[in-house]
């Protein structure tokens, strides 16, 4: 299938391989297996032990309240971080679901980071939010310090480092106090465990 997910109906959905296109470098190995597209009340369920970041990259309101209302059915407030670069979706949830965890919008980070460059954050009393998922480099700054991180981390946020893609960058990522990462192939990881 092809186009965006919201033109199909669900039963649509889960008649396509959902493992089609993973994994290309090694031919494809899960294609044809049977791996189907499961809803997210069934993955909370399936998977009641496990923490999750739901990122949103829209501003309907109406599928902020609907993916609410599945958190809060499923029990699984408690291990959501709900994220998006938009900020209108976060302040929604803060405001109408606030039992949600939520991560800083792009506009909240760059506030923080001008405040902290310029040596003014300790004017910003509270900080919305529950965690800070940030790129390495935000336009020409590399904000993933150690320093930019302590100051967020002393202000009652936790610290996930987005889109790591090399071991240089892992163990970059693992040496600036972040409280954790987010790897786009987990191989990278285990390897550099391997070789620990």
């Amino acid at each position: 299938g092809t186009g965006k997910i919201s033109d199909f109906t669900l039963k649509e959905l889960q008649e396509l391989d959902a493992a089609y296109f993973f994994d290309p470098k090694n031919n494809y190995p899960f294609r044809g297996k049977g791996i189907v597209f499961k809803t997210l009340d069934e993955i909370l369920v399936m998977f009641s032990n496990i923490r999750f970041n739901i990122n949103i990259n829209e501003n309907n309101l109406l599928l902020i309240d609907v993916i609410a209302d599945i958190i809060k059915k499923t029990g699984s407030e408690d291990r959501i971080l709900v994220s998006s670069f938009y900020h209108k979706p976060l302040k929604y949830i803060r405001k109408k679901h606030p039992c949600i965890a939520t991560s800083l919008s792009t506009y909240e980070i760059f506030k923080l980071y001008a405040l902290y460059k310029t040596g003014l954050l300790f004017l910003h009393k509270r900080i919305v939010g529950d965690a800070m998922q940030i790129h390495e480099v935000l336009g020409t700054s590399y904000i993933a310090n150690r320093r930019f991180i302590q100051s967020v981390k002393a202000g009652g946020l936790k610290v996930h480092i987005l889109n790591v893609t090399m071991e240089n960058q892992l163990i970059r990522t693992m040496d600036s106090g972040s409280d954790g990462f987010i790897v786009s192939d987990l191989r990278i990881f285990n390897n550099l465990e391997e070789g620990r």
